[in-house]
């Protein structure tokens, strides 16, 4: 008949049906006068080994008593870092804005104007939304600008963002002018495109003429809308007109300025 357990197998048996022997006798003193030799050589290395092994079967539950305390720990750490990272993501649209502020305020603009900053927040279908609302002081109609240039206007607002309607949109109509004055309508188009419209046969319009705002229809004057870049015209109309190409791409903008007063 085959043995069911090896010779190994028994030695090991051996060896802790001594050691737990040797506890026992550990545990009644008994062992107390051979205590060193004893203790030495079988007492501490299996009461070490049992409690490396007690130790780490205790951790288990100890953590599954503790989850929700580390995990509110865990939480909160988390927490900081996403609060942490927001104020720098914060601080850095600060620095932005202030140091745009500062070249707005420079521009020759006159000094009574009051601005509003306002971050961007995204540029979809010749809407500029910005992250400035009814909090800040913002209404439907203001204005808004980037340094001496027109921006669009503002046709939405609530109570922390506001849409702009740019100098491309269709709702946009400024009343215009050339220094060669030449004056007109400034219309946004379908496809992004700008027209200086209604322009009299008679005055004088050239390639490269800068147009600007004459101060009618809720507009500051002095305000840069573009350059005139090809001109229509025919002798049987009224009217000519000509493309208008921008000197701002407003896509590329991190902050604007909206006037609250003028």
């Amino acid at each position: 008949m085959r043995e069911i357990l090896t010779v190994k197998d028994r030695i090991a048996l051996w060896l802790i049906l001594i050691s737990v022997l040797l506890m026992l006798l550990d545990y009644t003193k008994i062992l107390s006068p051979l205590r060193f030799g004893v203790e030495s050589f079988f007492i501490l290395p299996f009461k070490t080994a049992i409690f490396k092994l007690s130790d780490k079967m205790m951790i288990f539950p100890r953590l599954v008593m503790q989850y929700p305390e580390i995990s509110q720990m865990s939480g909160q750490v988390l927490d900081l870092k996403t609060t942490n990272n927001e104020l720098e993501f914060e601080n850095g649209l600060l620095k932005i804005e202030n140091t745009e502020l500062r070249k707005q305020l420079g521009s020759s603009l006159p000094s009574s104007y009051q601005f509003i900053p306002a971050q961007v927040l995204g540029y979809y279908s010749d809407i500029l939304e910005v992250r400035s609302g009814e909090r800040e002081g913002v209404k439907v109609g203001m204005p808004v600008i980037h340094g001496l240039s027109l921006v669009g206007k503002v046709t939405q607002v609530s109570e922390y963002r506001a849409s702009v309607a740019v100098s491309s949109n269709s709702q946009i109509s400024v009343a215009g002018a050339t220094s060669r004055g030449a004056k007109g309508v400034v219309v946004g188009q379908s496809g992004g495109n700008i027209v200086f419209d209604k322009v009299l046969q008679k005055d004088p319009l050239f390639l490269d003429d800068q147009i600007f705002t004459t101060g009618e229809g809720g507009y500051p004057p002095n305000l840069l809308i573009g350059k005139i870049a090809h001109i229509s015209s025919s002798d049987e109309a009224v009217y000519k007109k000509a493309k208008v190409e921008p000197y701002l791409n407003v896509q590329r903008e991190k902050t604007v300025f909206i006037i609250a007063e003028y």
